[in-house]
């Protein structure tokens, strides 16, 4: 007498969960299709999660290349709730960067930069306040040598003093990041505050040292001693580069002619503030991005590299393999593997 109710019972249990399921599927396909209207092809996303767990099968760009292969050069994902559209190879990097860049100027929302710097600054912003700081920029970087024959003379001075300390190695085997880190930023560092730094400065390297750790944290994932939060990082390079505009502001006479890019800067904000002029209504919003820095960076690399091909030979130090050649995924990019060098003078 209770086998004909256990089984309409068990019948009725399996009935459930089945519509339970496709109740879920078809939310989950009306959820896809809702977020995903008028995007690009991309993977089925699931709630919360989006294609997260796709992302984790391996390197990113491997993962970019393989989804690239069956929904094409730009696809849609999800990471998380946050949609995003994907870009990848190079025709299609070009069209939408160069061809198109004015289309593309303005940047996306991250919570990480947010919280950071709230979008503020040259990198972050956008619209009139990314103009005007852009046409500012520009114009100061002109002033203090920028693309002139001072700009290289630095570099040459710079590049001297880098040689000095790389003989002073006598061929001892060395890992040349931290030093020709040290050396790229001073270039900036004259720029910005009239003063480079010591090579053996502590401070100096221990915020060169945060900045990598937040862009390419695969660099010194081998040094001892903890590491603090990407914000802790970031937090404590903008503490130094306040104190260093603060000493700017101190010493700074306001009847002179800027000194360097932080003193133009802070007599430029004095001006906006006295005049009472923002920023909204700037004229030509509409800017492709670029690098402020990229004609420095060439000539500081091209001539650091001649110069210490010229003074050294590089060499292996006795008893170690060959550095490893193949892409590494950390942080924002591919960076290559660390390695030790010895700079044997000719």
């Amino acid at each position: 007498g209770l086998a004909l109710p256990l089984a309409a019972m068990e019948l009725m249990g399996a009935a459930t969960l089945l519509l339970l399921v496709l109740a879920a599927v078809a939310l989950v396909a009306r959820w896809q299709k809702e977020r995903s209207r008028n995007l690009p092809p991309g993977p089925l996303a699931l709630p919360l999660v989006g294609n997260l767990l796709q992302l984790g099968t391996g390197p990113t760009y491997k993962v970019f290349r393989k989804l690239s292969e069956k929904y094409g050069p730009v696809f849609s994902l999800h990471f998380g709730s946050q949609r995003v559209v994907v870009v990848f190879g190079y025709e299609m990097l070009r069209e939408v960067l160069v061809t198109r860049g004015d289309e593309f100027t303005d940047r996306g929302s991250f919570p990480l930069t947010e919280k950071a710097n709230q979008n503020l600054g040259l990198f972050m912003s956008n619209g009139a306040a990314w103009v005007q700081m852009r046409r500012f920029t520009l114009a100061t970087l002109r002033d203090f040598g920028m693309g002139k024959r001072g700009l290289e003379e630095q570099v040459q001075e710079e590049t001297g003093l880098l040689l000095q300390e790389l003989a002073r190695t006598k061929g001892q085997p060395l890992d040349p990041s931290t030093l020709l880190t040290a050396a790229m930023g001073n270039s900036i560092c004259r720029i910005l505050f009239g003063h480079r730094f010591d090579y053996g400065d502590e401070q100096y390297l221990d915020v060169l040292r945060r900045v990598l750790y937040n862009i390419l944290p695969g660099l010194l994932e081998r040094l001892p001693g903890s590491h603090w939060t990407f914000f802790h990082n970031t937090f404590f390079v903008q503490d130094f580069l306040t104190r260093k505009v603060e000493e700017n502001a101190v010493a700074g006479e306001p009847t002179t002619a800027p000194r360097d890019f932080s003193d133009a800067f802070l007599r430029k904000m004095e001006q906006v503030h006295r005049d009472g002029r923002g920023v909204e209504g700037v004229a030509g919003a509409e800017r492709k991005r670029m690098c402020l820095g990229e004609s420095m960076a060439r000539t500081q690399l091209f001539l650091f590299l001649t110069a210490i091909l010229q003074r050294f030979r590089l060499r292996l130090p006795p008893g170690e393999a060959p550095p490893d050649l193949s892409p590494r995924a950390s942080g924002i990019s591919n960076v290559p593997w660390s390695l030790r060098v010895c700079f044997c003078p000719r």
